[in-house]
């Protein structure tokens, strides 16, 4: 019984080392291909020339240092991405706040809007609460109340 148990395990193990082998092999041949069509560093020259790229040096340290506090402790992919999100929104709300004749506050709101319309693609609820909080931000009744 129990060299008919190590028989087993023996095969288990050599199947699953020969579906990793086959694994890589496969995502080495993937990637063969993909760099043939574009050489890698050709790809990083046309993705710095985009009109919206931005470069590391040029982000402000407040915000690299919030969006690392945010995802430092994240396993979850989309939280991270829901957390990185978060702290582009604020940082626009920031830059604009009390500015609201200017375009200051209308590019907040555009990016406001970008980052919804993303969410409403990833994750319709998520985007839903996130459009009701813009509204919510947008609505004057507590300032008019207050005044």
């Amino acid at each position: 019984m129990i060299k008919l148990l190590k028989k087993i395990i023996t095969l288990v193990l050599i199947i699953a080392i020969g579906l990793c082998a086959f694994t890589v092999y496969e995502g080495y041949n993937i990637y063969k291909e993909v760099t043939e069509q574009t050489p890698i560093e050709e790809k990083v020259k046309e993705i710095k020339a985009q009109r919206h790229y931005t470069r590391y040096e040029d982000l402000s340290k407040t915000y690299i240092d919030a969006v690392i506090a945010a995802v430092s402790d994240e396993k979850n992919i989309v939280e991270k991405e829901r957390k990185i999100d978060k702290v582009r929104e604020e940082q626009a709300w920031e830059l604009a706040s009390f500015d609201f004749f200017n375009i200051n506050f209308i590019l907040s709101y555009l990016v406001r809007v970008n980052i919804i319309a993303r969410w409403m693609l990833l994750l319709p609820e998520a985007g839903r609460e996130m459009l009701n909080r813009l509204m919510r931000d947008l609505d004057a009744k507590e300032l008019v109340k207050k005044q």
